[in-house]
């Protein structure tokens, strides 16, 4: 019987972005980033990088510790790694009982502009912190990030699995 190999995740190289939110801030405060118009393959590849574990909230959904990124960390990433991105909400629709809408995400490249879009939908009953049709363009937007490689590493089991152990393991409570 031929042994399963599995990638070692935390072997992946070092992320592209700064270790803390607060240094991300600086840097796009003082005009840094990676570069205007750089190649769509080396944007995708630096969107897929794990991020710090500062941008990395935490939430319990149905029982379970669920990471995500939130959508103002989600927009600073952006704006550093691939300044001039753009972002469009179209409503596609509201029932008695669900709102939705799609975020389209255009990134500016080498190579042009390079669009793909994302559905976020919410039952109109569930809980809301406030605005619904807001966490319904946020929840739009994390999908369309994800979409373009941020975060998407985030969505395997595994590796869900090996960062709770790791968060548990510094005695943080994994979740905000």
């Amino acid at each position: 019987m031929r042994a399963e190999h599995k990638p070692n995740f935390f072997n992946i190289p070092a992320p592209t972005l700064p270790k803390t939110r607060t240094e991300l801030l600086w840097l796009i405060a003082n005009g840094k980033n990676l570069g205007w118009q750089r190649n769509l393959s080396t944007i995708i590849a630096d969107l897929g990088k794990p991020l710090p574990s500062d941008l990395i909230t935490w939430t319990k959904q149905n029982g379970n510790n669920t990471p995500y990124i939130r959508s103002m960390d989600a927009s600073l990433i952006l704006d550093y790694v691939s300044p001039g991105w753009q972002l469009e909400f179209t409503y596609t629709g509201e029932t008695a009982d669900r709102l939705a809408c799609k975020a389209t995400l255009t990134l500016l490249c080498a190579e042009g502009q390079f669009s793909r879009a994302a559905i976020g939908s919410k039952g109109s009953r569930d809980g809301s912190n406030g605005n619904p049709w807001q966490e319904v363009e946020e929840i739009a937007f994390r999908r369309v990030c994800v979409c373009f490689g941020l975060g998407r590493y985030l969505e395997d089991s595994d590796i869900v699995r090996a960062l709770i152990l790791q968060k548990t393991s510094q005695s943080i409570e994994p979740y905000d």
